[in-house]
């Protein structure tokens, strides 16, 4: 079992997820973020990680209060 989320920021979903489907005795269970941010205390297990960001990112579905949530790419405050 794979769970895939868009960012690794309070670790709380995956968290959620992986507790609620261990019930269900999977043979295995793994975790994947798009984007990991190392300021964050990771509190899971993260097998797999797409990128790295140091500060705020937004874009392609991540938002600052519902702006740019629709741009095309993921953009990182430098």
């Amino acid at each position: 079992m794979l769970f895939v989320d868009d960012i690794h920021d309070t670790g709380h979903t995956l968290k959620e997820l992986i507790s609620l489907f261990s019930e269900f005795k999977p043979k295995r269970i793994d975790s994947a973020v798009l984007v990991k941010r190392p300021d964050k205390p990771v509190t899971i297990d993260l097998k797999f990680s797409g990128m790295v960001c140091k500060d705020f990112i937004i874009g392609y579905g991540l938002d600052l209060d519902e702006w740019a949530r629709h741009f095309p790419e993921i953009y990182e405050k430098i």
